[in-house]
């Protein structure tokens, strides 16, 4: 690549994450990033030690993952609740801040939940019921496609995991 970089680069220590709910041993074998409208990182990511979805996210378009004094700080846990499972999942943030995110359930469904609130840098909120888009689904892409300031969550997976059964 040449020419003017068009993003960053975050390395520093791991688990700096203080704020919000508890740290967990085994998180982030599935996870994905997105960031709001104002640059701001949101990591929605897989808690197999709950079976649970968690968020992270942070106050700050330049937090700082190595101290206190830099914006460390500035990340917060936060439990999905209703959700089990979490695996194969895929998050995007849309131009007015909603998240929208696909996962499978500890049920082996595909699943799609939306918050009902559009943070820059605070809680998300959700509502219990989730929609079931594949009942035997497994990974695959979400994308959002903007219908005059509607967002509608178009989804791409693979049916059966382990075969080649297609795509849907």
């Amino acid at each position: 690549y040449s020419g003017t970089p068009r993003g960053a680069i975050y390395k520093g220590a791991s688990n700096v994450v203080t704020n919000g709910a508890t740290r967990v041993n085994s998180a982030g074998s599935y996870l994905s990033l997105d960031v709001t409208k104002s640059g701001k990182p949101v990591i929605v990511y897989f808690d197999s030690d709950n079976e649970t979805l968690r968020i992270a996210y942070s106050t700050s378009a330049k937090p700082s993952m190595t101290d206190v004094d830099n914006g460390r700080d500035t990340f917060t846990r936060q439990t999905i609740p209703g959700v089990k499972g979490g695996t194969y999942v895929q998050a995007k943030i849309d131009q007015q801040n909603y998240l929208h995110i696909m996962y499978r359930d500890s049920d082996g469904q595909l699943c799609y939940i939306k918050s009902t609130n559009n943070p820059d840098g605070e809680k998300y909120e959700f509502k219990d019921p989730r929609m079931v888009i594949e009942t035997s689904g497994t990974y695959g892409t979400l994308s959002l496609m903007n219908n005059n300031g509607t967002y509608v969550p178009c989804v791409a997976f693979l049916n059966s995991e382990g075969t080649a059964n297609g795509v849907k």
